[in-house]
């Protein structure tokens, strides 16, 4: 009998012990976007990061003292710069004309993320998978930064055929300096082929504020 209670109180005890570890916090992270499209195949194309921002709610539930899982909702601007040479004809002198040109993507998304945090003391690593709903009030990339332009006109052409969500994974460390302020850096990377078959990556720098 005395040995059933010592084992109920043991059990009891690791049951209080685990409850008490677990906790909920909500809080906010905001920071900056470094993001691009991945290069392709064409040796005449070339792309570069856009830099905008990110903000998103999320609510930390920590299960263990080494292990949380956080949902996330946000908004996030990404896009990417992209050169590239082409050939037009120029009906004043009747000829080809080598054009260096520029565009610019600029997309918005809203952001689906559910991480896994693994903390060491302060510090902590994370993962998880991500889902971007594009919720662009217009798909445009704007290409009016001609070297030649004999038509002398901004261009604008819509892409309805960017992708409308993007997949993928993302991972990245931080730091709690507080119990509610900290930073962290992350790389997302999308699986999905957004537009004319390439992919997105973005990094990410921000503070974190938990409640």
């Amino acid at each position: 009998m005395k040995k059933a209670l010592y084992l109920f109180a043991i059990i009891l005890g690791g049951i209080t012990i685990s409850n008490a570890q677990v906790t909920f916090k909500p809080g906010i992270r905001a920071g900056v976007n470094f993001s691009r499209l991945t290069q392709n195949d064409d040796l005449n194309e070339k792309y570069s990061t856009i830099t905008d921002f990110y903000i998103a709610g999320f609510g930390e539930l920590k299960l263990s003292k080494f292990y949380a899982l956080q949902p996330e909702i946000g908004y996030s601007r990404e896009g990417s710069k992209k050169e590239y040479v082409s050939v037009t004809y120029n009906p004043y002198d009747n000829s080809n004309v080598t054009q260096n040109q520029t565009a610019e993507f600029k997309v918005q998304y809203l952001t689906l993320n559910l991480m896994n945090k693994f903390f060491i003391k302060k510090a902590y690593l994370q993962v998880g998978p991500s889902l971007d709903i594009n919720v662009s009030p217009e798909k445009k990339v704007s290409d009016n930064n001609y070297s030649y332009n004999p038509y002398n006109y901004n261009y604008y052409a819509n892409y309805n055929d960017y992708s409308a969500i993007d997949v993928g994974f993302v991972g990245g460390f931080g730091i709690d300096f507080t119990k509610n302020f900290g930073v962290e850096a992350r790389i997302k990377k999308g699986m999905v082929d957004v537009y004319d078959g390439q992919d997105a990556i973005t990094y990410q720098v921000g503070v974190t504020a938990k409640f």
